[in-house]
């Protein structure tokens, strides 16, 4: 069976193409339809062999290179030392040293009120593990970066970006200033 493969993979003319042009084992593979093991071993005795992980890449951002420790890695490890910092600089185009120096310029703490946010920069807590209690806030009209906020202001600012809602809100709170007695409403 593997012999069968691998006489396969030995007479494709596409094999020897496609790696030349830098396509991985696995893709080429997928692409005609052969198993990664024969089309590895083939370009292996031909000193053709590509893998992911000895296959440098450019970081996404900075333009280093760098050898990914995963397929998918777009970014080296500099500008995205972590998973939470790989959602950001996907999300918003921010690498880690960009984080810091924005919280440094806030003294870690949150564009509108005095919580820290100082947490944003610990790298232990996955996306939605809750542990991380600040927001990088965006418009997201532009997605241009505006500052980092705890988790209450960037909920807040969801609402304040909605045209008119702010305008709205104050009126409402100026209107009802004194409150209202349910009693009298009755």
């Amino acid at each position: 069976m593997r012999r069968d493969q691998l006489d396969a993979a030995r007479r494709h003319p596409r094999v020897v193409e496609l790696a030349l042009e830098g396509m991985l084992v696995q893709h080429i593979a997928h692409e005609l339809g052969l198993s990664n093991w024969a089309v590895g071993r083939h370009l292996k005795s031909l000193g053709l062999y590509t893998s992911w992980r000895n296959t440098e890449k450019m970081c996404g951002h900075c333009g280093r290179h760098f050898l990914p420790t995963i397929t998918t890695q777009q970014y080296c490890r500099i500008c995205v030392p972590h998973g939470q910092a790989n959602s950001r600089m996907k999300a918003y185009g921010v690498n880690q040293s960009e984080v810091e120096a924005l919280l440094k310029l806030q003294n870690y703490t949150c564009a509108l009120c005095p919580k820290d946010v100082s947490t944003l920069l610990e790298g232990s807590a996955g996306v939605g593990s809750g542990n991380i209690d600040a927001a990088i806030d965006h418009d997201h009209v532009t997605g241009r970066v505006r500052g980092v906020l705890c988790k209450k202001c960037n909920l807040v600012m969801a609402y304040v970006d909605r045209i008119g809602w702010l305008n709205a809100a104050i009126e409402y709170r100026t209107r009802n200033l004194d409150g209202v007695i349910v009693g009298d409403l009755l």
